[in-house]
């Protein structure tokens, strides 16, 4: 990629980050049909075919911040990883009364 090609990359991304998007924001006292909490694969797709109904109206939780244009870039992503922001180290593991076979 050439130098202008990533410092306009990097510009577009900064751009992205800073923008408000302030009509997704609940405000206080909204009410909402349905409420989907995290927008993973299938809550983001439960959100969409909700919101194919005109009527509903859906509030779509997901935690975190604003995404970065560098998420889209598998390589990128064993440095993402170090940003507690992005991964918040979660370990799970077995429950206490679990047996393996």
């Amino acid at each position: 990629m050439s130098k202008n090609k990533t410092l306009n990359f990097l510009e577009q991304n900064q751009r992205f980050r800073n923008q408000e998007v302030s009509d997704m924001i609940p405000q206080y006292n909204e009410t909402f049909d349905f409420i989907v909490i995290s927008a993973g694969t299938a809550g983001a797709a439960i959100a969409a075919r909700l919101s194919e109904i005109s009527e509903v109206k859906i509030l779509l939780i997901e935690a975190g911040f604003h995404e970065s244009f560098f998420m889209d870039i598998p390589t990128i992503a064993p440095i993402l990883s170090l940003d507690s922001n992005i991964n918040w180290n979660t370990k799970l593991g077995l429950p206490t009364n679990t047996v393996l076979v």
